[in-house]
């Protein structure tokens, strides 16, 4: 083993550097006081997944929403809506399932613990019924 076979990294320059905007909480102190990068305040949006509108002619404008972000919004909203009214007619009819809350409006919460509750109640009359079968058919196979 000898000093000479320890590999270390090369660091080449790199223009990356240059075309990368560095992390939005990095500061830079600039005539005295501190200063947000210039990347931060020309790209407010940058950290969202989208496709952005920047012109040919003016590369150097800030990017713009296009309309397609906007019907992806739209319609992400649309799918959601039909998600949470699907979840809410789901409980309307749990709730109308269990017999103690037929007619109240309870919360999500209290209609799944009770559920659960009724659920517990028919496993436990289903296990005694069971039962009664089993013993009225022992009784039957005589006759």
């Amino acid at each position: 083993y000898s000093d000479s076979s320890i590999m270390l990294p090369v660091l080449l320059p790199s223009t990356a550097s240059s075309v990368i905007p560095p992390p939005p909480h990095e500061r830079s102190i600039i005539g005295g006081r501190k200063r947000s990068n210039d990347s931060v305040d020309q790209y407010p949006l940058a950290n969202r997944n989208s496709s952005w509108d920047v012109s040919d002619d003016d590369s150097a404008s800030t990017p713009r929403w296009t309309m397609l972000d906007d019907e992806r919004r739209s319609q992400h909203n649309e799918r959601e809506k039909r998600r949470r009214d699907r979840i809410n007619d789901r409980f309307l009819l749990l709730r109308d399932a269990i017999p103690a809350l037929k007619h109240e409006k309870p919360s999500r919460s209290l209609i799944l613990k009770r559920a659960a509750e009724y659920i517990a109640i028919i496993n436990h009359r289903v296990t005694q019924q069971s039962k009664i079968i089993e013993h009225l058919q022992r009784k039957n196979e005589p006759l």
